[in-house]
């Protein structure tokens, strides 16, 4: 499974919009709603496909996937937090949208 497949699945999971992911990556929201921890679930979904072997072995897997993703997501987390957000404040009438 390619980078781009893991993150399509994390962004279809997480269920936020295109803005609402990138601002959770630029903000390194880590809640159980927030994109990292979706990245996480798709990391570790395609590194143990059919769920076989311990659960050491597969948190190794995922691990070392991870760790082999890790210059593309540093580089999704760069460009989140290149861009700008309006509607994530609590003054904001919301949702959280691109900014100009």
């Amino acid at each position: 499974m390619t980078f781009q497949q893991i993150l399509t699945q994390a962004k279809t999971t997480s269920q936020l919009t295109a803005a609402e992911f990138d601002h959770s990556l630029a903000t390194g929201d880590t809640s159980l709603a927030g994109a990292l921890h979706h990245l996480g679930n798709a990391i570790h979904r395609a590194a143990n496909p059919g769920d076989s072997g311990s659960a050491a072995d597969r948190a190794d897997r995922a691990r070392a996937l991870n760790a082999k993703l890790t210059p593309q997501i540093e580089a999704l987390i760069t460009a989140a937090r290149g861009k700008s957000y309006t509607g994530w404040s609590d003054a904001s009438s919301g949702p959280i949208r691109y900014g100009q």
